[in-house]
């Protein structure tokens, strides 16, 4: 069964205390935000190797990792399957590939594709799905041991999920219906240029995407992942040790921004602030802070589904920054996976990511504007 535009009209509530934005299609409550989907793979081959690319926390890690080979590779097989199973708590359905023996970074599976839903008002104050979805991969891989991980993804999404190479959890053996919903108007892109997808951030909340350049990925990436998608993309200078976006920017659906300001250079700093805050989202209520220290414990490579936000073990201080903007927060320990430079949302590939032109923030706010029957009492 698939679920049509005709479905009823679904209210979230982005902003608590200003009511909801009201879609009139249900699917898409599904699809983005109480029941994603995500690409998952096991980290049965996990391993660390040093190379020309390797970032700080591999090279940090290595002989640690190394020297306790079969007990690390357990403890990340655990750790794995604890956020598996707090995903299916969460009602997220995952889609979990069989690893590959040789691609020992596989479980870091974001970093080889992103996926878009578009939406579009409807000029009756809600949004609907425009009917277009897109897949970008990254097709020129800087870290290149790594490139065979996307010609995997490609294969597998090629094929319509879900293949004799996936497992879907919880298991019903079926993909949620609006999904193969999404599925049927799907188009795949590849950005040639280099780039790494763990250098985006996609911000629902001003419709955008943050991009890192620097380290792994370049400007000339940003502008195709723009012409492909279609989201406009802000591109921000990172600093190392920091080498990818989601190691220091963790945007919320609400507007709020986990940002470790470290890891931007300064001139990029200053142009993320004049971007990303204005009366609308005011910088000292939008920005959580975090410290260096949590950041080098992966606090920004968490993730975000619906009012949860799942976090390494991080602290206190952060935990109630993020409890009082109204998420709650799951810990889930990530500490052999990250000696490889990866965590929650490395390991998390969202099938399911909303865009709306604008940002849904913006559209709420102009259906406030206009007084429509959606207004918060």
């Amino acid at each position: 069964m698939h679920l049509t535009t005709s479905a009823p009209s679904v209210g979230i509530d982005f902003m608590p205390g200003k009511g909801s934005l009201v879609f009139v299609d249900a699917f898409v409550t599904e699809v983005a935000l109480e029941r994603p989907v995500i690409i998952m793979c096991p980290p049965t081959y996990f391993d660390t190797e040093i190379t020309e690319h390797s970032n700080a926390f591999t090279r940090n890690g290595f002989a640690e990792f190394q020297n306790n080979k079969e007990i690390m590779r357990q403890a990340a097989m655990e750790q794995y399957l604890m956020l598996r199973e707090l995903y299916v708590r969460l009602g997220v359905t995952v889609i979990e590939i069989t690893p590959e023996h040789g691609l020992y970074d596989q479980v870091f599976a974001t970093d080889s594709s992103k996926h878009y839903i578009v939406m579009e008002e409807d000029g009756k104050g809600g949004l609907r799905y425009a009917g277009q979805s897109v897949t970008v991969f990254a097709g020129n891989y800087t870290n290149a041991p790594r490139q065979p991980e996307e010609d995997f993804k490609r294969e597998l999404l090629e094929s319509i999920l879900p293949g004799e190479h996936t497992i879907v959890l919880p298991e019903s053996g079926q993909l949620p219906s609006h999904v193969e919903r999404v599925m049927r108007g799907h188009r795949y892109e590849t950005i040639t240029e280099k780039l790494e997808f763990g250098d985006t951030r996609h911000d629902i909340a001003r419709g955008l995407i943050w991009a890192g350049k620097g380290v792994r990925s370049n400007d000339a990436a940003h502008r195709q992942l723009e012409q492909h998608t279609g989201i406009p993309v802000v591109t921000l200078d990172v600093e190392q040790p920091f080498y990818h976006m989601d190691t220091l920017m963790l945007p919320l659906p609400s507007g709020h921004i986990l940002l470790c300001e470290d890891g931007l250079t300064p001139e990029s700093l200053a142009k993320f602030k004049s971007l990303a805050f204005n009366e609308r989202f005011p910088e000292e209520k939008y920005l959580i802070k975090v410290s260096l220290e949590d950041a080098m414990k992966f606090a920004c490579n968490g993730v975000c589904v619906g009012g949860n936000v799942i976090l390494p073990p991080v602290s206190q201080e952060l935990q109630d920054d993020i409890r009082a903007a109204g998420y709650d927060v799951h810990i889930s320990p990530i500490s052999a996976l990250r000696l490889s430079g990866g965590g929650h949302n490395c390991m998390s590939d969202f099938l399911t990511t909303l865009h709306v032109a604008g940002g849904h923030v913006a559209a709420f706010f102009r259906n406030l504007s206009q007084g429509d029957a959606h207004r918060a009492a």
